[in-house]
């Protein structure tokens, strides 16, 4: 698991940087972080974002 998970953010990131995706400053995690746990919580909690 951990490794698909590594697998899911390194795309992620490389694909919103690609599209050259703007950060905002004040965001304390990145948006390639929320799109993971997303991703993540779909594919191995059945949607259930409150394990994590």
């Amino acid at each position: 698991m951990y490794d698909r998970t590594t697998a899911i953010s390194c795309f992620i990131d490389d694909l919103l940087k690609a599209m050259q995706h703007r950060v905002d400053s004040r965001c304390e995690f990145s948006d390639a972080e929320v799109v993971t746990t997303t991703i993540v919580a779909m594919l191995f909690y059945g949607g259930n974002f409150g394990g994590l």
